[in-house]
């Protein structure tokens, strides 16, 4: 009884550190793009924000 106890948990902590040693193993994965204010960002607020809230356009907002 005492040797089917241990198989029983031996068997899933084999499983899942052979998933994990294999996961380090592949190689095949992308690069984030690295997101930067003047490429990403900036083009989004002025689109979106500037035309509302930026005089002379719009108004301005005071809080």
């Amino acid at each position: 009884m005492k040797k089917f106890k241990i198989i029983a948990l031996m068997l899933p902590l084999a499983v899942v550190l052979s998933n994990c040693s294999s996961a380090k193993k592949n190689k095949d994965y992308v690069d984030a793009k690295k997101i930067t204010y003047t490429n990403d960002v900036k083009p989004i607020i002025a689109n979106s924000c500037t035309p509302c809230h930026m005089p002379p356009q719009g108004k301005k907002r005071t809080i």
